[in-house]
């Protein structure tokens, strides 16, 4: 996610922009699009309006929309803001090219709802940028975040693969030279929670483990869902 030279982040996913949105069609993108859709059919009302900070190729931007929400959409990758304008399904979705998510336009209270997913390990101050998603909505508003889980059986394999690999000069798994950060579930509730928002649920996802093994902590992703306190 990033404009040019700003954001390492950004700057990997140019690189993946072309071929994002049919990551999702299938293998563990399609299970995570599947495990997000009833949270979003929970939390979205027709007419409101969110913001899906860090959209991507827009994929998550056009479910928001289905739902009936208007939607902003950010990313800093221009290439995949391009490749989110140019995909079917986003009419009345307003993409923006942005420099950070952790400073944004929108104003004070007027948002109905934040969705950010698998963004916030790329930048700088997770703490700033939720306190940003605090910001933006309005007293009841909802925020879904999902983040990675520091515990992850399969992250803690890639890390070691890597750095195994990194002693011949092989770069094997390159997303984790810019993943910054990643979180137990408590760590993640409490990260919502010192920013001032009232934490619902947490709930562990992986693509690959069976679900009765997700609750031991070694699932992939935290699905914490939140609200701004207040009506």
């Amino acid at each position: 996610m990033s404009t040019p030279d700003v954001v390492p982040g950004a700057r990997f996913h140019d690189g993946l922009a072309s071929r994002w949105t049919d990551a999702y069609k299938a293998g563990s993108f399609g299970r995570r699009l599947r495990f997000l859709e009833p949270v979003l059919d929970r939390a979205v009302r027709p007419g409101s309006r969110w913001l899906d900070a860090g959209c991507g190729s827009g994929v998550l931007s056009r479910c928001l929309r289905a739902r009936g929400a208007a939607v902003v959409a950010i990313d800093a990758s221009a290439a995949m803001i391009d490749q989110a304008r140019n995909a079917p399904g986003g009419d009345g979705v307003d993409y923006r090219v942005v420099g950070t998510i952790e400073r944004l336009d929108e104003p004070d209270g007027s948002l109905d709802g934040v969705l950010c997913s698998s963004v916030l390990e790329y930048v700088d101050d997770p703490l700033a940028t939720v306190r940003e998603f605090h910001r933006v909505l309005r007293p009841g508003g909802r925020l879904v975040l999902t983040v990675p889980n520091r515990r992850s059986a399969i992250r803690v394999g890639q890390k070691v693969a890597r750095g195994l690999a990194g002693v011949v000069g092989v770069a094997m798994f390159p997303y984790l030279g810019v993943s910054k950060h990643a979180y137990a579930g408590g760590d993640a509730a409490r990260l919502v929670s010192g920013a001032g928002l009232v934490v619902e649920s947490v709930a562990g996802f992986s693509p690959y483990l069976p679900r009765l093994l997700v609750p031991t902590g070694l699932g992939a992703l935290w699905l914490v869902t939140a609200r701004k306190s207040g009506t």
